[in-house]
């Protein structure tokens, strides 16, 4: 009985050690924000729900834009929620990071009611970052609100692929 118990501790301890090994690899994506409203909330949400779905083996961390980026991401979302402009607070802290891996730029805009996407590669945008831009409203009974939702998530997914 006790050599039973000393096999399945062998093998528990052995399984414990090489999962991991066998497991793909977990890359982070961090969300940087200006504040914890509903809107960063949501994105912080749904970019999750849209990498699990999409196969993608993400994880997804949010950081505060006064605190200091440490690095360790494949890609910086960089939220910026205004209606015009960027937000100074996003500003300073691209300012202070001038070496980020992989930012983009996330504009959503509050109670528009546009639905399209648009995009600036970062060799066009004034700040030097790829840029999306879109609005915040949420509806589970639009599909044009929910593609557009859809089309912004996919896009930032898309550019971290890219080389």
């Amino acid at each position: 009985m006790k050599r039973k118990k000393g096999i399945f501790l062998v093998l528990g301890m052995l399984f414990g050690l090489f999962l991991p090994l066998a497991l793909p690899s977990q890359e982070t994506l961090t969300l940087v924000y200006k504040s914890t409203n509903e809107t960063t909330k949501h994105v912080f949400e749904y970019l999750k729900k849209i990498a699990r779905r999409s196969g993608l083996n993400y994880k997804i961390n949010a950081l505060s834009s006064d605190k200091t980026y440490t690095g360790g991401s494949i890609g910086l979302i960089l939220l910026n929620i205004a209606p015009t402009g960027l937000d100074p607070s996003i500003q300073t802290f691209l300012n202070n990071h001038k070496t980020l891996s992989h930012p983009i730029l996330l504009t959503l805009i509050p109670r528009s009611r546009e639905t399209s996407v648009g995009f600036l590669d970062k060799t066009k945008a004034p700040q030097g970052v790829d840029t999306i831009t879109a609005a915040t409203p949420w509806s589970e009974r639009d599909n044009d609100n929910q593609t557009m939702h859809q089309t912004w998530a996919n896009k930032i997914f898309d550019l971290l692929k890219q080389p």
